[in-house]
C-alpha cells in the first residue's frame, strides 16, 4: 500500500515538473527568443518588438508587504488561514501548504492582508529570490512581498515574467545571489509589456498547462497526507505486520545476525 501511494505521488510529481518546464518553454520561445505567433510580421527595433515596451516591475507590479501577529497570544494561532513564510518557499509554482497558520484574529492584529488565489509571493530575506502562486487565500510574513499585476488580467504572464528576471539577476549580480529584495530592487526588473492581443493569446496558451498543474497539485496533497498518516500507524506497531509473509534482503540479514553476535 505505502509503494502504491509512493508511485502516484511521484508519478505525479514528474508530471507536475514536465508541465513546468513546458510553461517556461513557451514562456522563453515567446517573450526571450521572441518567437510570438506572428513575429515574422512585427519589426524589432533594439530588441523590442514593434509595439512593446520594456518598463521596470515596479510600474507595472503592485507590491505588498505582510506582517505577523503577536507570537505570544495564542488566540491568533493555529486557525484556518495559512501564513506563508520563506520556509514555506519551494521550487515548484504552488505554495500548497504552510508550516504556520493564523485566525481571523490574528489576520485582524497584523500587518497582512489576505491574499487571493494566484497571488504572486516572492521571498525577500532568508531564502532570497524564490517565486510562487497561492494555491488559495493566505496570509504572509514580513520577510516576503506579493505581487499583483496592475493590469490584473494576466497574472502567469507576470509570474512567469518575474521568475524569469529574478534567475537573470542572479546571474549577473557581483555576488551571485541576493541578500534581502527592498521596494526599490523590482526597478531592476525589467519586463516586456506585450501588446494586448499577444498578451492575451498567451494566457490562452498558458492557462490550460497552469490549471493542470493546480489539479495534480491538490490530487497530492491527500495521497501525501494518508500515505504519512498510514507509515506512521505502521511503525508505530497500530497496524500488525506480524504475519505478513516479508522478505528481507540478504545483506539485512547478515547485519541482524551480526548484531546479536
Amino acid at each position: 500500500m505505502l509503494s502504491a501511494y509512493h508511485d502516484l505521488i511521484e508519478n505525479n510529481n514528474r508530471r507536475i515538473a514536465l508541465l513546468e518546464k513546458m510553461a517556461e518553454e513557451f514562456y522563453r520561445e515567446w517573450f526571450v527568443r521572441l518567437r510570438f505567433p506572428g513575429h515574422e510580421k512585427v519589426k524589432i527595433v533594439k530588441g523590442v518588438p514593434e509595439g512593446w515596451e520594456v518598463k521596470d516591475s515596479l510600474s507595472l507590479l503592485n507590491v505588498m508587504g505582510g506582517g505577523t501577529p503577536k507570537t505570544d497570544i495564542s488566540s491568533y494561532w493555529d486557525g484556518d488561514i495559512p501564513f506563508f513564510t520563506p520556509k514555506d518557499a519551494h521550487a515548484g509554482y504552488f505554495a500548497d501548504a504552510t508550516e504556520k497558520c493564523i485566525t481571523l484574529l490574528g489576520l485582524e492584529n497584523c500587518n497582512s492582508q489576505l491574499y487571493p488565489k494566484d497571488t504572486i509571493f516572492i521571498t525577500a530575506r532568508g531564502t532570497v529570490g524564490v517565486i510562487v502562486l497561492a494555491l488559495r487565500p493566505m496570509a504572509m510574513n514580513q520577510s516576503c512581498y506579493a505581487l499583483e499585476p496592475k493590469c490584473k488580467k494576466h497574472p502567469y504572464y507576470f509570474f512567469l515574467a518575474m521568475r524569469n528576471s529574478v534567475e537573470i539577476i542572479k546571474g549577473t549580480s557581483n555576488s551571485g545571489v541576493f541578500d534581502n529584495i527592498i521596494t526599490d530592487s523590482f526597478k531592476q526588473f525589467n519586463l516586456f509589456q506585450p501588446t494586448e492581443t499577444v498578451m492575451n493569446r498567451f494566457e490562452i496558451v498558458i492557462s490550460p498547462i497552469i490549471t493542470q498543474i493546480e489539479t495534480l497539485v491538490k490530487v497530492n496533497n491527500p495521497l501525501k497526507t494518508s500515505r504519512d498518516r498510514l507509515l506512521t500507524r505502521l511503525m508505530s506497531g497500530k497496524i500488525d505486520v506480524e504475519n505478513l509473509n516479508i522478505r528481507f534482503p540478504a545483506s539485512m540479514k547478515e547485519e541482524e545476525a551480526a548484531a546479536h553476535a
